[in-house]
């Protein structure tokens, strides 16, 4: 028998993109928040519960790896050209895969497109007929809860 009630499971797949590191970062959070509360069972709402109070405790540093390519070239992009373009697919998204035309409503820099392709080659970003999301959602939710729903707000 699970401990992981209803559609746990899955949620916590979503929020993490399948991500060892994350899912290691959120279940460490979901066991100190489920022995706290004496649940013997995990459900989707102890989930988003969970969620919440851990996008309180991420910060920029937790997303280095989403955010920078380990290139050492020159042509290489920077962590805030990313943060910008990831920010605009965050946005441009929300509860459904972003189109071109949203998230460049969105995204207002230079080389997006190749900025696009990168994230899709590292998988932090997948695309599928012609729209995109963000692999790990937890990474969306952050992004979303710190830098605002509004266009013309910069990545920091």
């Amino acid at each position: 028998v699970s401990r992981y009630g209803e559609r746990a499971v899955d949620k916590i797949f979503e929020l993490t993109g399948g991500s060892a590191f994350y899912i290691q970062r959120f279940c460490c959070q979901l066991v100190e928040y489920m022995n706290a509360q004496r649940a013997p069972v995990v459900t989707e709402a102890d989930v988003e519960q969970v969620r919440e109070t851990f996008l309180d405790r991420l910060a920029a540093k937790d997303f280095d790896g989403l955010e920078s390519s380990g290139y050492t070239e020159d042509d290489a992009f920077t962590s805030e050209e990313y943060r910008t373009v990831l920010l605009a697919i965050a946005r441009a998204s929300r509860n459904q895969a972003a189109t071109m035309g949203a998230i460049r409503d969105e995204y207002h820099g230079p080389r997006l497109e190749e900025l696009l392709d990168d994230l899709v080659m590292r998988d932090v970003v997948r695309r599928a007929s012609g729209t995109y999301v963000i692999v790990v959602h937890l990474y969306r939710d952050w992004l979303l809860k710190n830098y605002g729903t509004s266009p013309g707000v910069r990545a920091r």
